[in-house]
């Protein structure tokens, strides 16, 4: 697999991949629609958004914590 300015070929087949600002703003497109079409009050959809960040706050931190286990086992091999 080959990669250039974003865009990535596999088998010969072109792949462009999605900038994080632009996944990040369908993101908060889709969040706004679910909300506005939950049919909640507005109150509960706060409540909702901080359980999902509570959430989404849990799983980064878990991710950061193996993404360092994991470069610190990297660089322990290369020590050997």
């Amino acid at each position: 697999m080959s990669t250039k300015n974003n865009t990535q070929v596999k088998d010969n087949e072109k792949i462009i991949n999605k900038p994080i600002s632009v996944a990040r703003d369908e993101l908060v497109e889709k969040l706004v629609n679910a909300a506005n079409e939950s049919g909640l009050p507005i109150y509960m959809v706060e409540y909702v958004a901080r359980d999902f960040l509570n959430e989404v706050s849990r799983a980064a931190a878990q991710q950061a914590e193996r993404e360092k286990q994991q470069y610190q086992a990297e660089l322990e091999k290369t020590e050997e």
